[in-house]
């Protein structure tokens, strides 16, 4: 099955067919996302670094084409505030492609156990002119898709929260590397 069939069915809040197996980016719908992408909001900058991966799924017994994201965000004098790669956090995961508006939904924990959902919109962006073109993609936070919550600390006096330091409410557009 593709990627945009699968995401119909999680769309329309049915699930996939149970004599599926795999999932497979047949129309390379994820290229565009891969890569390094950056931006800057107030007085913070991000780094997003999109790659594939291929979840094998361990209660669906589906193998599926994602993608996943670490990143990293920089204060004023690009000193590292936070990383996917700091105590209690990690990359976002990828949960579904949505073909109804061409994007990909992806999940991101946070320590502090203030969980977020991450849709992500490639486009190209003519440059003034039409000559060349610029890779972006808009990047946008919102409370998780998924219920519950998840932490690997048992003491939240002391965490890191991602969730914090990302921008609320906004739409950042993001610049390929």
């Amino acid at each position: 099955m593709s990627l945009e069939q699968a995401g119909s069915y999680t769309e329309n809040g049915k699930p996939v067919p149970e004599s599926v197996r795999e999932i497979n980016d047949i129309n390379d719908i994820l290229t565009p996302y891969l890569g390094t992408w950056n931006s800057s909001y107030g007085d913070k900058s991000i780094e997003i670094f999109i790659y594939r991966d291929r979840f094998e799924g361990e209660y669906s017994n589906i193998n599926e084409d994602r993608i996943n994201f670490t990143y990293k965000i920089f204060d004023l004098n690009n000193n590292v505030l936070i990383s996917s790669e700091s105590p209690g956090l990690r990359y976002a995961f990828g949960l579904y492609y949505r073909p109804s508006t061409s994007d990909y939904i992806l999940y991101l924990r946070d320590a502090c156990r203030d969980n977020k959902s991450v849709i992500l919109r490639p486009y190209t962006e003519l440059t003034y002119g039409g000559v060349g073109n610029v890779e972006k993609m808009k990047f946008i936070v919102m409370p998780p898709i998924m219920g519950g919550t998840y932490s690997s600390l048992d003491n939240f006096s002391n965490c890191s929260s991602v969730a914090d330091l990302l921008p609320s409410n906004e739409v950042l557009t993001l610049t390929k590397q």
